[in-house]
């Protein structure tokens, strides 16, 4: 038998397949994964509209959520006006701003939360929606 090497000499390469293999894998299970983890925490009854848009998740953006009572929330943590502000204050201001707010939640309070964003020097806005079957 013809061996290589013999057992007084070291290995000095490591073969990097299986690792290269596993890191694979493992990058299309956390691929397939993170799309389940973006669905929102905070429950919105969303209104709904035919030509409904989506802003993509993995672009950085400032998600300002408004629920059915009026309470505010950034990225799901619920804040005061104050808050809001300074979280404003700290974004960066060409981000878009993710506006997603409940059906039954003021119209007034939407405008307001949009005026707020426009007074830090935020000017690109969307607003979240369900898809709506089209009546044919």
């Amino acid at each position: 038998m013809n061996n290589d090497f013999t057992t007084d000499q070291e290995i000095s390469q490591i073969n990097m397949t299986p690792f290269v293999d596993i890191v694979l894998v493992l990058l299309i299970v956390f691929m397939a994964t993170a799309s389940f983890i973006t669905q929102q925490a905070l429950e919105l009854n969303l209104p709904k509209a035919q030509t409904a848009a989506s802003l993509s998740e993995t672009d950085p953006h400032v998600t300002i959520s408004i629920d059915r009572r009026g309470l505010l929330y950034v990225d799901d943590k619920q804040v005061k006006r104050r808050e809001l502000v300074a979280h404003l204050e700290q974004a960066n201001s060409e981000w878009p701003v993710l506006v997603r707010s409940d059906a039954g939640a003021r119209y007034g309070l939407v405008v307001e939360v949009i005026d707020l964003c426009k007074r830090h020097g935020f000017f690109t806005f969307a607003l979240e929606s369900q898809d709506d079957e089209p009546n044919l």
